[in-house]
């Protein structure tokens, strides 16, 4: 069985990377666990905090295992969120103005 893991975004559009053998990110608090309906590339973060690769892969494999019976519309799975582009500086506020 196989689960979205490009183009997945947060409940806010924001882009959400899986992790990766080699990653920056791999030993950072980054990481969090995301719920995910079949079907649909938006998650909904299950927490507002991170934490580090292992403690949410244990998180997200707790959760799948303990889904009641027959709630296989939904599974978890652990992500970062994507670098965000910085905001381009407004042009009323240039010297040239």
């Amino acid at each position: 069985m196989s689960f979205p893991n490009l183009g997945s975004t947060d409940l806010e559009g924001r882009e959400l990377i899986p992790p990766r053998i080699v990653d920056p990110f791999r030993h950072k608090p980054v990481w969090a666990a995301y719920k995910f309906r079949r079907g649909f590339q938006r998650a909904e973060p299950l927490s507002s905090e991170f934490s580090d690769l292992a403690t949410a892969k244990a998180a997200v494999d707790a959760l799948n295992s303990n889904r009641p019976a027959g709630e296989s519309y939904y599974f978890f799975k652990v992500y970062r969120l994507a670098p965000q582009p910085p905001e381009p500086e407004s042009e009323a506020l240039s010297p040239d103005g």
